[in-house]
């Protein structure tokens, strides 16, 4: 990943290795480093930090419509806020898409899932290996 956009601000991500994404189609939300997943929902009037089941989730306001584009060096792709919103969780606040993921090892640092790729067009090839999409 190499750039990621909310409300129109960019926000702050790893870069080199640590910004590495696995694309993964057997799940549904987005996970990355606390630190950036932070700084996505700091972009965001009247976040809150998730407790009990939903630590390491952020929540906002319902009425909010997040809108944010990522990019892998290439275009900047959007996701709908309709799918940037996981859940309700009473009748105002909401639990974001986005998750704190902190992996280890040889692990990607972001896993991309299913809030994303419901926005584009993706193409999988098995020979050779890749992973592509159409321009948005």
């Amino acid at each position: 990943m190499t750039s990621l956009t909310v409300q129109g601000s960019s926000v702050t991500t790893p870069s080199g290795s640590s910004s590495y994404s696995a694309i993964n189609t057997r799940t549904t939300l987005v996970g990355g480093p606390s630190s950036a997943i932070q700084n996505i929902f700091a972009q965001i009037t009247g976040l809150q930090p998730g407790t009990g089941n939903w630590q390491g989730y952020w929540t906002y306001p319902c009425t909010a419509a997040v809108n944010v584009a990522i990019s892998f060096g290439g275009p900047s792709w959007p996701i709908s806020p309709a799918d940037f919103q996981l859940t309700k969780i009473s009748s105002s606040q909401c639990v974001g898409a986005f998750f704190e993921l902190n992996t280890s090892g040889s692990a990607p640092n972001w896993i991309v899932n299913d809030t994303f790729l419901k926005n584009v067009y993706s193409v999988f090839r098995y020979t050779p290996a890749a992973v592509g999409s159409p321009d948005p």
